[in-house]
C-alpha cells in the first residue's frame, strides 16, 4: 500500500499564504502527519480521518 499525506507550504516566503479549504481528507498508513501546513493563514477543515499515521492527524505549522 502506498503511503500518502498532504503537506502545504508557502515556500519560506515572508508573508503567509491566505486560505486553504479542506473538505474531506482520509489518510492511512503514513509515517508522518495526514495534513501538515507551514505558513498558511486561514486553514479550514471539514473532516480529517487519520489512521495508523506516525505522528499527528493534523500538524499546523508556522514559519
Amino acid at each position: 500500500m502506498k503511503r500518502r499525506r498532504v503537506r502545504v507550504d508557502n515556500n519560506a516566503r515572508t508573508a503567509f499564504t491566505q486560505g486553504l479549504p479542506v473538505d474531506d481528507l482520509t489518510v492511512a498508513n503514513a509515517g508522518s502527519p495526514a495534513l501538515e501546513t507551514h505558513g498558511i493563514d486561514g486553514v479550514t477543515a471539514g473532516t480529517v480521518a487519520a489512521r495508523d499515521v506516525g505522528e499527528s492527524g493534523v500538524l499546523p505549522g508556522e514559519q
